[in-house]
Protein backbone atom coordinates (compact mmCIF):
# COMPACT_ATOMS: atom_id res chain seq x y z
CA UNK A 1 0.00 0.00 0.00
CA UNK A 2 1.09 3.50 -1.11
CA UNK A 3 2.40 5.79 1.82
CA UNK A 4 2.55 9.22 1.36
CA UNK A 5 5.08 12.25 3.57
CA UNK A 6 3.11 15.37 4.22
CA UNK A 7 4.29 18.45 5.30
CA UNK A 8 2.08 21.67 6.52
CA UNK A 9 2.92 25.45 7.18
CA UNK A 10 0.18 26.58 9.13
CA UNK A 11 -0.56 30.15 9.87
CA UNK A 12 -3.18 33.22 10.68
CA UNK A 13 -3.78 34.02 7.17
CA UNK A 14 -3.12 30.89 5.30
CA UNK A 15 -1.63 27.14 5.28
CA UNK A 16 0.54 25.86 2.30
CA UNK A 17 0.91 21.82 1.98
CA UNK A 18 3.42 19.88 0.14
CA UNK A 19 2.97 16.20 -0.40
CA UNK A 20 5.99 13.70 -0.98
CA UNK A 21 6.33 10.34 -1.92
CA UNK A 22 8.51 7.67 0.55
CA UNK A 23 11.04 8.69 -2.21
CA UNK A 24 11.04 12.51 -0.85
CA UNK A 25 10.35 13.32 -4.58
CA UNK A 26 7.32 16.39 -4.60
CA UNK A 27 4.20 14.99 -6.03
CA UNK A 28 1.99 18.54 -5.59
CA UNK A 29 1.16 21.29 -3.38
CA UNK A 30 -1.47 23.02 -2.22
CA UNK A 31 -2.72 26.76 -0.49
CA UNK A 32 -5.86 26.37 1.67
CA UNK A 33 -7.34 28.64 4.41
CA UNK A 34 -6.12 29.63 7.79
CA UNK A 35 -4.19 27.16 10.28
CA UNK A 36 -3.73 28.85 13.44
CA UNK A 37 -4.69 26.80 16.22
CA UNK A 38 -4.82 29.66 19.11
CA UNK A 39 -7.65 31.11 16.99
CA UNK A 40 -9.77 28.03 15.64
CA UNK A 41 -8.17 24.47 15.92
CA UNK A 42 -11.56 23.15 14.13
CA UNK A 43 -11.31 25.70 11.52
CA UNK A 44 -6.92 24.73 11.23
CA UNK A 45 -7.95 20.89 10.60
CA UNK A 46 -10.67 22.07 8.20
CA UNK A 47 -8.04 24.36 6.37
CA UNK A 48 -5.35 21.55 6.17
CA UNK A 49 -7.68 19.48 5.24
CA UNK A 50 -8.84 21.14 2.02
CA UNK A 51 -5.26 21.51 1.40
CA UNK A 52 -4.47 18.03 1.13
CA UNK A 53 -7.65 16.85 -0.40
CA UNK A 54 -7.05 19.73 -3.06
CA UNK A 55 -3.36 17.77 -3.70
CA UNK A 56 -4.75 14.30 -3.87
CA UNK A 57 -7.56 15.45 -6.03
CA UNK A 58 -4.36 15.78 -8.91
CA UNK A 59 -2.87 12.73 -8.34
CA UNK A 60 -6.17 10.93 -9.14
CA UNK A 61 -5.89 8.98 -5.97
CA UNK A 62 -7.98 8.55 -2.74
CA UNK A 63 -6.71 10.36 0.27
CA UNK A 64 -6.49 7.62 2.89
CA UNK A 65 -4.93 9.33 6.20
CA UNK A 66 -3.21 5.53 7.18
CA UNK A 67 -1.48 5.93 4.36
CA UNK A 68 0.03 9.47 5.29
CA UNK A 69 2.77 10.37 7.52
CA UNK A 70 2.19 14.07 8.95
CA UNK A 71 4.57 17.30 9.78
CA UNK A 72 2.86 19.82 11.12
CA UNK A 73 4.27 23.50 11.80
CA UNK A 74 1.32 25.32 12.86
CA UNK A 75 0.59 29.05 14.64
CA UNK A 76 -0.62 28.99 18.21
CA UNK A 77 1.32 25.69 19.63
CA UNK A 78 2.27 28.16 22.55
CA UNK A 79 -0.77 27.30 23.75
CA UNK A 80 -0.79 24.21 25.60
CA UNK A 81 -4.12 23.09 25.81
CA UNK A 82 -4.88 24.64 21.99
CA UNK A 83 -1.89 22.20 20.78
CA UNK A 84 -3.82 19.52 22.81
CA UNK A 85 -6.89 20.09 21.01
CA UNK A 86 -5.53 20.28 17.87
CA UNK A 87 -3.27 16.82 18.14
CA UNK A 88 -6.89 15.59 20.20
CA UNK A 89 -8.91 15.75 16.83
CA UNK A 90 -6.24 14.54 14.12
CA UNK A 91 -7.79 11.30 12.20
CA UNK A 92 -5.72 8.40 12.55
CA UNK A 93 -2.54 9.17 10.57
CA UNK A 94 0.31 6.31 9.91
CA UNK A 95 2.00 9.19 11.48
CA UNK A 96 1.68 13.06 13.29
CA UNK A 97 4.05 15.34 14.22
CA UNK A 98 3.02 18.69 15.23
CA UNK A 99 5.81 21.93 16.11
CA UNK A 100 5.40 25.43 15.61
CA UNK A 101 4.73 27.13 12.20
CA UNK A 102 8.73 28.77 13.28
CA UNK A 103 10.47 25.57 13.81
CA UNK A 104 9.15 24.44 10.42
CA UNK A 105 10.20 27.40 8.60
CA UNK A 106 13.62 27.16 10.40
CA UNK A 107 14.38 23.69 9.11
CA UNK A 108 13.35 24.46 5.36
CA UNK A 109 15.34 27.00 5.34
CA UNK A 110 18.30 25.62 6.34
CA UNK A 111 17.98 22.51 5.40
CA UNK A 112 17.28 21.03 8.86
CA UNK A 113 20.76 22.70 10.15
CA UNK A 114 21.00 24.85 12.49
CA UNK A 115 20.24 28.52 11.89
CA UNK A 116 17.95 31.10 12.83
CA UNK A 117 14.72 32.81 10.77
CA UNK A 118 12.40 35.58 11.90
CA UNK A 119 8.76 34.91 10.40
CA UNK A 120 7.04 38.70 9.21
CA UNK A 121 3.62 37.98 8.09
CA UNK A 122 0.11 38.38 9.74
CA UNK A 123 2.19 37.94 13.26
CA UNK A 124 5.84 37.83 13.78
CA UNK A 125 8.25 35.41 15.72
CA UNK A 126 11.85 34.44 15.95
CA UNK A 127 13.34 31.53 16.22
CA UNK A 128 16.74 29.92 15.76
CA UNK A 129 18.00 26.10 16.35
CA UNK A 130 21.96 25.51 18.03
CA UNK A 131 23.09 22.55 19.10
CA UNK A 132 19.67 20.77 19.74
CA UNK A 133 18.62 24.04 21.97
CA UNK A 134 15.31 25.94 20.47
CA UNK A 135 14.80 29.55 21.42
CA UNK A 136 11.49 31.65 20.38
CA UNK A 137 11.83 35.64 20.70
CA UNK A 138 8.40 37.15 20.60
CA UNK A 139 5.42 35.88 18.60
CA UNK A 140 2.87 36.43 21.53
CA UNK A 141 -0.04 37.41 19.69
CA UNK A 142 -1.74 40.71 18.42
CA UNK A 143 -2.01 43.10 19.66
CA UNK A 144 -0.08 42.76 22.90
CA UNK A 145 3.05 41.19 21.13
CA UNK A 146 4.12 40.40 17.15
CA UNK A 147 5.18 43.95 16.65
CA UNK A 148 6.43 44.76 13.23
CA UNK A 149 4.00 42.35 11.70
CA UNK A 150 1.41 42.80 8.99
CA UNK A 151 -1.45 43.22 11.59
CA UNK A 152 0.94 45.86 13.50
CA UNK A 153 1.26 47.46 10.75
CA UNK A 154 -2.28 47.75 9.53
CA UNK A 155 -2.73 48.86 13.47
CA UNK A 156 -0.47 51.99 13.15
CA UNK A 157 -2.24 52.94 9.69
CA UNK A 158 -5.15 53.36 11.70
CA UNK A 159 -4.10 54.78 14.37
CA UNK A 160 -2.08 57.55 12.01
CA UNK A 161 -4.92 58.20 10.17
CA UNK A 162 -7.71 58.61 13.47
CA UNK A 163 -5.39 61.49 14.17
CA UNK A 164 -4.92 62.88 11.01
CA UNK A 165 -8.93 62.92 10.67
CA UNK A 166 -9.29 65.13 13.98
CA UNK A 167 -6.32 67.31 13.38
CA UNK A 168 -3.93 65.68 16.19
CA UNK A 169 -1.08 65.22 13.27
CA UNK A 170 -1.02 67.15 9.68
CA UNK A 171 -3.07 64.55 7.14
CA UNK A 172 -0.69 62.89 4.89
CA UNK A 173 -0.96 60.43 1.67
CA UNK A 174 -1.67 57.93 4.08
CA UNK A 175 -4.19 59.04 6.26
CA UNK A 176 -6.12 60.24 3.35
CA UNK A 177 -5.64 56.66 1.64
CA UNK A 178 -6.93 54.77 4.74
CA UNK A 179 -9.94 56.72 5.57
CA UNK A 180 -10.82 56.34 1.39
CA UNK A 181 -10.24 52.56 2.24
CA UNK A 182 -13.29 53.01 4.10
CA UNK A 183 -15.40 55.38 1.88
CA UNK A 184 -14.09 58.40 3.79
CA UNK A 185 -16.35 57.38 7.05
CA UNK A 186 -15.07 57.56 10.42
CA UNK A 187 -18.04 55.97 11.77
CA UNK A 188 -17.20 52.69 9.39
CA UNK A 189 -13.38 53.04 10.42
CA UNK A 190 -14.29 52.65 13.93
CA UNK A 191 -16.80 49.70 13.42
CA UNK A 192 -14.35 48.09 11.65
CA UNK A 193 -11.33 48.41 13.91
CA UNK A 194 -13.83 47.38 16.64
CA UNK A 195 -14.49 44.23 15.86
CA UNK A 196 -10.96 43.35 13.44
CA UNK A 197 -8.74 40.45 14.01
CA UNK A 198 -5.05 40.07 13.16
CA UNK A 199 -5.86 38.80 9.58
CA UNK A 200 -7.83 41.96 8.85
CA UNK A 201 -5.42 44.45 10.29
CA UNK A 202 -3.01 42.91 8.13
CA UNK A 203 -4.86 43.48 5.19
CA UNK A 204 -4.25 46.88 5.49
CA UNK A 205 -0.38 46.59 5.16
CA UNK A 206 -0.42 46.10 1.53
CA UNK A 207 -1.67 50.35 1.23
CA UNK A 208 1.25 51.45 3.61
CA UNK A 209 3.99 49.18 1.87
CA UNK A 210 2.68 50.71 -1.50
CA UNK A 211 2.58 54.08 -0.59
CA UNK A 212 6.32 53.72 0.99
CA UNK A 213 6.98 52.80 -2.68
CA UNK A 214 5.95 56.29 -3.42
CA UNK A 215 7.74 57.79 -1.05
CA UNK A 216 5.28 58.73 1.39
CA UNK A 217 6.98 60.23 4.67
CA UNK A 218 4.34 58.68 7.29
CA UNK A 219 4.25 54.90 5.29
CA UNK A 220 7.95 55.19 5.43
CA UNK A 221 8.21 56.02 8.81
CA UNK A 222 5.79 53.13 9.81
CA UNK A 223 7.78 50.81 8.22
CA UNK A 224 11.41 51.88 9.53
CA UNK A 225 9.23 51.76 13.41
CA UNK A 226 8.54 47.94 12.01
CA UNK A 227 11.99 47.13 11.16
CA UNK A 228 13.35 48.37 14.07
CA UNK A 229 11.25 45.88 16.02
CA UNK A 230 12.54 43.02 13.48
CA UNK A 231 15.99 44.20 14.37
CA UNK A 232 15.24 43.74 18.24
CA UNK A 233 14.20 40.40 17.89
CA UNK A 234 17.16 39.37 15.62
CA UNK A 235 19.42 40.83 18.53
CA UNK A 236 17.69 39.17 21.10
CA UNK A 237 18.02 36.08 19.56
CA UNK A 238 21.86 36.90 18.36
CA UNK A 239 22.59 37.35 21.98
CA UNK A 240 21.33 33.76 22.79
CA UNK A 241 23.90 32.28 20.49
CA UNK A 242 26.91 30.17 21.36
CA UNK A 243 28.33 30.97 17.66
CA UNK A 244 26.88 32.87 15.00
CA UNK A 245 24.18 32.12 12.84
CA UNK A 246 22.83 33.01 9.52
CA UNK A 247 19.37 33.94 9.35
CA UNK A 248 16.43 34.21 6.83
CA UNK A 249 13.52 36.68 6.65
CA UNK A 250 10.19 34.86 5.76
CA UNK A 251 6.33 35.87 5.38
CA UNK A 252 4.74 38.29 3.42
CA UNK A 253 6.30 41.23 4.79
CA UNK A 254 9.65 40.30 5.06
CA UNK A 255 10.70 41.55 1.68
CA UNK A 256 9.20 45.02 1.83
CA UNK A 257 10.88 45.57 5.44
CA UNK A 258 14.49 44.41 4.23
CA UNK A 259 15.62 47.88 3.11
CA UNK A 260 14.73 48.99 5.81
CA UNK A 261 16.75 46.81 8.54
CA UNK A 262 20.44 47.66 9.37
CA UNK A 263 23.14 46.92 7.46
CA UNK A 264 24.45 44.61 10.01
CA UNK A 265 21.57 42.21 10.13
CA UNK A 266 21.11 42.40 6.39
CA UNK A 267 24.92 40.94 6.32
CA UNK A 268 24.27 37.64 8.03
CA UNK A 269 20.48 37.28 5.89
CA UNK A 270 20.70 34.09 3.65
CA UNK A 271 18.31 32.91 1.13
CA UNK A 272 15.89 29.88 2.13
CA UNK A 273 16.98 26.88 0.98
CA UNK A 274 13.38 24.77 0.85
CA UNK A 275 10.26 26.29 2.10
CA UNK A 276 8.68 25.60 5.70
CA UNK A 277 5.84 23.12 4.18
CA UNK A 278 9.34 20.89 2.83
CA UNK A 279 10.92 21.63 6.32
CA UNK A 280 7.92 20.05 8.17
CA UNK A 281 8.56 16.34 6.41
CA UNK A 282 11.71 16.94 8.13
CA UNK A 283 9.88 16.26 11.42
CA UNK A 284 8.70 12.85 9.62
CA UNK A 285 12.28 11.20 9.56
CA UNK A 286 13.25 12.60 12.73
CA UNK A 287 15.98 13.91 11.00
CA UNK A 288 16.21 16.97 13.64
Amino acid sequence: MQQFLIGVDGGASKCRIQVQDMQCRVLGEAVAGPANIRLSVAQSWTSIQQGIQQVFSTLHCPYVPLQCHLGIGIAGCEVQSAYQAFIDQADDFASLKVTSDAHVACLGAHHGQDGAVIIIGTGMVGFQQQKGQHVFVAGGGFPHDDQGSGAWIGLAAISHALKALDGRIKASGLSKVIFAHFSKSKPAMLAWADQANATLYASLAPLVIDLAKQADPAAIKILQEAANEVYQVAVSLIEQQSTPLNFVLHGGIAESLHAYLPKDLQDRLVRAQASPEAGAIYLIGNRT
